[in-house]
């Protein structure tokens, strides 16, 4: 999931695989199976569940990160049931 733009994105987000912050202003959750990129105009407040995460430098984070497939694992399992419950 590749998000470009400058418009603000307030939600839970999942991804199967990669999600890739560009110039969007994040204020959620971010579950990703595989990693997490945060570009160079990026802001992210919230937080982040993924077993890599790469921050270029000039983005700006503030929140929380938890790394390793078990945290991610319940995170996204977690999040795909309020997706359901939602529906």
């Amino acid at each position: 999931m590749d998000h470009e733009g400058s418009d603000k994105v307030t939600a839970v987000t999942m991804s199967e695989k990669t999600i890739i912050a560009s110039s969007f202003t994040f204020e959620a959750q971010l579950s990703a199976k595989e990693k997490v990129v945060l570009k160079q105009n990026a802001e992210v407040k919230g937080k982040i569940l993924a077993p890599q995460m790469r921050m270029e430098e000039g983005c700006r984070f503030d929140g929380e990160v938890k790394m390793g497939a078990a945290a991610t694992s319940v995170a996204w399992n977690r999040a795909r049931k309020r997706q359901r419950n939602n529906n």
